[in-house]
């Protein structure tokens, strides 16, 4: 399932003027630079050295009222690594990264994702 941005591509640049991390001229540099290589807008700004992935994830999640966490800086214990089947969590670009007496954190790349947001679902069996 290919990945949709959270943002649509006014969002995102007004997000990244407002938070003065960018200059106008620079986005639209980053604009002409994601249509021509058929790349988001998200990924351009990341590749034009504009901005970090983990600015622009905080930023974002900042922007859209949603937790955010550096998975680069957690270490991640091998157990609850893999609480996530590794064929599920790549479909679902999810992985757990802690586990609490409340539960399982889990980080995503699509908070949007309905069928992962609902929590576990009970497997159904057929006799």
């Amino acid at each position: 399932m290919p990945y949709q941005s959270l943002l649509t591509n006014d969002q995102l640049t007004q997000m990244l003027l407002q938070s003065g991390v960018t200059k106008p001229q620079d986005i639209q540099q980053a604009q002409t630079f994601a249509i021509n290589n058929q790349m988001a807008l998200e990924d351009a700004v990341v590749e034009k050295n504009l901005i970090t992935d983990e600015v622009l994830g905080a930023l974002m999640a900042k922007t859209l009222q949603l937790p955010f966490v550096a998975l680069s800086k957690v270490s991640i214990p091998e157990t609850v690594f893999h609480i996530i089947p590794e064929s599920v969590a790549r479909r679902q670009n999810t992985i757990a990264f802690d586990r609490t007496a409340d539960g399982v954190k889990v980080a995503t790349i699509n908070p949007k994702n309905a069928q992962f947001a609902a929590g576990p679902q009970p497997l159904e069996v057929e006799s």
